[in-house]
């Protein structure tokens, strides 16, 4: 087993690799401890980071916009995913 810690010869890349590894810790440690086993934990800071946290120019988080595909007549990449969200702008919740 070989172990790289990122990009070789590319500081940008090990920095973004960093950054990522900071966010995730972040993420974890926000999280009750007791409340799951690591792997659980794990999964919920990616599907957290992945589907609920705002990006770039977006205004909308990637669920508003994975949903908006939906009514759209796209294939559902998740059959049973249903979620309440806080919109950012005005601080009410919206959701199923």
């Amino acid at each position: 087993v070989k172990h790289v810690t990122g990009i070789p010869h590319s500081p940008t890349g090990q920095g973004i690799i960093e950054r990522a590894h900071q966010m995730i810790k972040g993420y974890l440690n926000k999280q009750k401890q007791e409340e799951l086993d690591c792997q659980q934990r794990l999964a919920k800071v990616l599907f957290t980071l992945n589907y609920l946290c705002l990006t770039g120019d977006h205004e909308e988080p990637p669920v508003i916009i994975h949903h908006y595909q939906i009514r759209l007549g796209r294939k559902n990449t998740l059959p049973e995913f249903m979620v309440r969200y806080r919109d950012p702008t005005t601080g009410l919740w919206k959701g199923p």
